[in-house]
């Protein structure tokens, strides 16, 4: 398999191969009304905007990988016969939003990887996005609610786990049975447990015997992207949280899978707390992808816990938009960048870096081809 070489090859395969032409528009509305106002310069996500070819509608509390099946992505046909498909240019212009505004600014393609919506604006404890598969020796307490103990679990809230035991586990806790840890008498060093994301905590009974494990488990892994390099981590805004700035990390795997933190961000208060704000989160230096988001910790409350998404995505492109109502281009077969792989199952969609406080109307064209 290999890329577009060059124009001529290009060309055979826009006459003798498979082309693809996908329409694409943005129309500034969420869930039939305008979309809240942007702030210039700030990121801000497009993903759950109305249009074509669809808006999502919504995003789960337990990680998933979204694809081009999932509502919300650009939907493109998957490349057939052995090929590779190929985005090999893009076009895109805004027209007037619902207050007759164009809007300027920057359309960034990217591969949505996997996401987690849920996670508290005022929750200090580390909260589990993919999580991770830590494990140690603990004490189990036979108690209303029962109490996990090990010293340093690493396990952020909502965490999977699983339990196994040399002997016999407490009445309530079953062996190699999924479990969620949960915000309630949660420490660094014991936790308590729950059947379901969120649900109330788990009671124990009876006797026990033996030396008990647990385990941490993966919510789900990456699916495409699965070297790592290029992968960043993202928040989204789905519901406006508090007026308090602080600041977030996020614990993660790197594309050399070690372990590592992201760098500090601002989280809350004036112009990162908005709905549909996109936040990015550096990784750590020297870093060059993710393989993992373990979790994310807040260093305070930002005093509204909102609705917070975290996000792993790899940027494809970026198309800047100088001037409303003009169609503006970028052709990959002149390089910077060159045609890009568009991977199977790829769940493309767009965020905005806007240049004023207009939501954008934006519609356009993908074009690609198969080799």
């Amino acid at each position: 398999m290999s890329s577009i070489v060059n124009a001529s090859d290009y060309l055979a395969q826009m006459t003798g191969g498979v082309a693809d032409h996908l329409w694409f528009q943005k129309n500034g509305q969420l869930s039939g009304a305008a979309a809240t106002a942007l702030i210039a310069g700030l990121e801000a996500t497009l993903f759950r905007y109305e249009g074509t070819p669809d808006a999502n509608s919504g995003i789960g509390t337990t990680a998933t990988n979204p694809s081009n099946t999932s509502l919300g992505s650009l939907k493109q046909a998957d490349a057939g016969g052995g090929r590779q498909k190929w985005l090999t240019s893009l076009e895109a212009f805004t027209a007037q939003n619902s207050s007759s505004t164009l809007a300027t600014g920057t359309l960034v393609l990217y591969d949505r990887l996997v996401h987690a919506s849920g996670l508290d604006g005022t929750q200090t404890n580390p909260q589990s996005v993919m999580g991770n598969t830590g494990s140690g020796t603990c004490t189990i307490t036979i108690a209303s609610p029962a109490v996990v103990s090990i010293t340093a679990h690493g396990f952020g809230i909502d965490q999977q786990v699983k339990f196994s035991t040399t002997g016999t586990l407490p009445t309530g806790i079953t062996a190699g049975t999924t479990y969620f840890v949960i915000s309630t008498g949660y420490t660094a060093n014991s936790f308590s447990i729950s059947t379901t994301h969120g649900g109330s905590a788990v009671n124990t009974s009876g006797s026990q015997s033996g030396t008990h494990t647990v385990t941490g488990q993966l919510a789900v892994s990456l699916t495409r992207q699965t070297d790592g390099p290029g992968v960043e981590i993202w928040l989204e805004i789905l519901t406006q949280i508090g007026a308090t700035p602080t600041t977030v990390q996020a614990a993660y795997t790197d594309e050399s899978s070690n372990s590592s933190t992201t760098q500090s961000t601002t989280l809350g208060g004036t112009s990162y707390r908005e709905k549909t704000r996109l936040i990015r989160l550096p990784r750590g230096s020297g870093d060059k992808g993710v393989l993992v988001c373990d979790s994310i910790t807040l260093a305070g409350s930002t005093g509204t816990a909102g609705n917070i998404c975290v996000v792993l995505a790899k940027p494809l492109v970026e198309l800047e938009i100088l001037f409303g109502g003009v169609v503006a281009a970028k052709n990959l077969m002149q390089g910077q960048p060159s045609p890009i792989e568009i991977v199977a199952g790829a769940c493309l969609t767009f965020n905005w870096i806007p240049r004023t406080t207009a939501v954008p109307n934006v519609s356009g064209f993908l074009h690609m081809v198969e080799k």
